[in-house]
């Protein structure tokens, strides 16, 4: 089934063929537990539970979508009615590259209630929930 693969290491965002769970879950490359949010009716991101504090993690946000980053890479695929299965993904491709936005930034740690980021080329201290947004222009490349 056709899905979105949300690249935040290549800074691309690019159609691919999932056939199955386990193969969603390999082509963002979870070595954990995955999780997926709901992001339309019939569609679902999903992304790997543990990936924010690994090392030389990538980020990007939707900033409708999100409150804040979100790490690694992460598939956006259709769902079953029934919500057991996978499904054509139903977003445009378009949508989605015109709404990601990739950041430059690095997890820091944890304040109390949230972590915090810091820019990748600085090594000082940024402060709690202010990511440097890099660049908002996505890759033209498409895997059909």
């Amino acid at each position: 089934m056709r899905a979105i693969l949300i690249d935040p290491f290549e800074k691309s965002v690019s159609y691919v063929e999932v056939g199955s769970t386990e193969e969603a879950i390999a082509v963002i490359g979870c070595k954990g537990d995955v999780v997926a949010h709901p992001i339309s009716r019939s569609d679902h991101l999903v992304i790997d539970r543990e990936a924010l504090e690994l090392p030389d993690m990538r980020f990007w946000t939707i900033p409708d979508k999100f409150q804040g980053p979100v790490a690694g890479r992460a598939l956006i695929r259709g769902n079953t009615p029934d919500a057991t299965g996978i499904a054509p993904v139903g977003i445009d491709l378009a949508q989605v590259r015109g709404a990601v936005q990739f950041l430059d930034i690095r997890f820091a740690g944890w304040t109390p209630a949230k972590p915090r980021f810091e820019p990748l080329d600085v090594t000082s201290s940024r402060g709690e929930g202010s990511p440097v947004v890099a660049r908002s222009v996505l890759s033209d490349s498409v895997d059909r």
